[in-house]
């Protein structure tokens, strides 16, 4: 009984020890090399670059538009180069909308600043103060 073991154990060995050879042209196949695609892709950017506007030169504070992919622009006040305020869409409507321009931001961070000089707190707006802005 051992011997037939011991036999089939060399046999075993042996037979796995053989080269395989794949079929011909399959190689070919899995081993080349992909061919780079020549082609030219240009990216048109619609974003503005984001502003930064000092209110008036007596005042700590200034305003600076950003922008977010998921909601458009918002914007901070900045007061003395520190954010005080962040603002990252439009204040006073329902649901999370950005401004549709980076100017449209700046108009409302003004307003903001003007109320924030004033003393005014909070410095919100209303529904009313951003249609006479004109950003709604």
């Amino acid at each position: 009984m051992i011997k037939n073991f011991t036999g089939l154990l060399v046999l075993t060995a042996l037979l796995s020890c053989t080269e395989h050879k794949p079929e011909k042209g399959i190689t070919d196949i899995v081993l080349q090399e992909p061919k780079p695609v020549q082609e030219k892709v240009t990216v048109e950017s619609t974003v503005e670059t984001p502003k930064v506007v000092k209110q008036t030169q007596s005042s700590p504070y200034s305003v600076q538009a950003n922008f977010s992919p998921e909601t458009g622009w918002g914007y901070d006040i900045l007061e003395n180069n520190v954010v005080k305020i962040h603002q990252p869409h439009i204040p006073v409507v329902q649901g999370i909308r950005g401004f549709k321009t980076s100017d449209d931001a700046i108009k409302v961070g003004k307003k903001v600043i003007e109320k924030l000089d004033k003393g005014i707190m909070p410095p919100s707006l209303s529904l009313e103060e951003m249609q006479r802005l004109g950003v709604l």
